[in-house]
C-alpha cells in the first residue's frame, strides 16, 4: 500500500502453499488442518467483529490487512462446509 498498491491478489494455494506432492486422498487429512468455515457474506467487517468470525481465523486477517492498508485483498483458500 505505500507504494501506491490499490489491491493485493493471492494466487492459488498462495495463503495454504503448493504441495509438494501431486494431491490426493491420503493427503485430505493434512489439508483439512489449513482450511476453515468461511461464513456466508453478511455486509460486515470481520476486522471489526471478529468474534462472529471465531472459525475463519485467515479471514479476520485479510480482512484487518485490507482495512489498515486502505486496500482490497482477494485471497483463495480451501473452505470447510459444515
Amino acid at each position: 500500500a505505500q507504494a501506491g498498491a490499490q489491491i493485493i491478489v493471492f494466487p492459488e494455494y498462495g495463503l495454504i502453499g503448493w504441495p509438494n506432492t501431486p494431491y490426493d486422498t491420503t493427503q485430505k487429512a493434512a489439508y483439512a488442518e489449513l482450511f476453515e468455515e468461511i461464513p456466508e457474506p453478511t455486509g460486515d467487517i470481520p476486522c471489526l467483529n471478529p468474534s462472529l468470525y471465531s472459525n475463519a481465523p485467515t479471514i479476520v486477517a485479510l480482512s484487518c490487512g485490507a482495512m489498515n492498508n486502505n486496500i482490497s485483498i482477494v485471497g483463495c483458500m480451501g473452505d470447510i462446509v459444515s
